[in-house]
């Protein structure tokens, strides 16, 4: 029961993230070791896609065949796979893309390395499950009062 609970715990945690980073993402997203962000593009199919979101972590050391966020001329961040590497400088790809992004990318630039994907269905029914421990939640409380 209690392994249940704690993992429970845990997917709550996260949900509640995601729904902190969906409202307020532009203060949440310097705050935390580990970014949650939203897919916008189709660049990265059919490994990601618009409206997805992926839980970033900083590393130490990036290798090819990672999936790394890197801010890109400080404009925006870009989540493609790093295809070559050469002393800290990162070659990257899209896997729905033809050719190699233009330029490389310092280690500086990298936000992150993509640890974990949330699908777009799966994340509308974590929050329905999320909004359904809290209405039971705010009942039991009512019924105990």
């Amino acid at each position: 029961m209690l392994k249940i609970i704690g993992k429970f715990l845990i997917v709550l945690i996260i949900i509640l993230n995601i729904i902190a980073l969906v409202l307020n993402k532009d203060k949440m997203i310097n705050k935390v070791p580990i970014k949650y962000l939203v897919v916008k593009s189709n660049s990265m199919s059919p490994t990601l896609y618009v409206d997805d979101i992926i839980i970033i972590k900083r590393e130490k050391r990036y290798r090819v065949g990672d999936i790394i966020t890197y801010n890109y001329k400080n404009e925006c961040l870009i989540t493609h796979r790093i295809i070559e590497e050469n002393n800290n400088e990162f070659i990257t790809k899209g896997d729905n893309n033809n050719s190699p992004d233009n330029e490389s990318i310092n280690i500086e630039s990298v936000e992150g390395k993509v640890i974990f994907i949330i699908d777009k269905e799966k994340v509308y029914i974590f929050i329905l499950i999320v909004c359904f421990f809290i209405a039971i939640s705010i009942i039991w409380k009512g019924l105990k009062k």
